[in-house]
């Protein structure tokens, strides 16, 4: 058995930089008010055991990316987007306050500002085999 989630819990800018926090805490909030986990691929290992696999191994990957990078604010203005109409059902941010056409424009310009690095979400693998 193969399996591959993500753990957000690394997900932030760094050194640190508000509007990325601001924006990581939506997308938790999101994710945890339609009850999934956000976390859950910090789990992977234990839940595959639990599940009755053995020799069960866990690896993750994670992008460290440059304040100049497109990829990191088309990244988190991506899932934003995404869950948008979760957050605006559940309360959790306004329209306004996602003002999700200029979210990615708005995103990379602080990164620049800060010199902040934008670290990605953690894609974990984890595998084990039936005994």
């Amino acid at each position: 058995m193969v399996a591959l989630d993500f753990d957000l819990g690394s997900l932030r800018a760094e050194p640190a930089e508000p509007l990325v926090a601001q924006t990581t805490g939506w997308v938790l909030a999101a994710f945890r008010s339609a009850g999934a986990d956000p976390m859950v691929g910090a789990r992977l290992g234990p839940l595959l055991t639990d599940a009755g696999f053995a020799q069960v191994r866990t690896s993750g990957i994670q992008d460290y990316l440059a304040p100049e990078d497109p990829r990191g604010p088309a990244m988190m203005s991506g899932v934003v987007r995404s869950l948008a109409p979760r957050m605006l059902a559940a309360g959790i941010a306004t329209s306004e306050q996602l003002g999700l056409d200029t979210l990615t424009d708005r995103i990379a310009a602080r990164l620049r500002a800060s010199r902040s690095v934008f670290v990605s979400p953690i894609l974990v693998g984890a595998w084990g085999r039936r005994p």
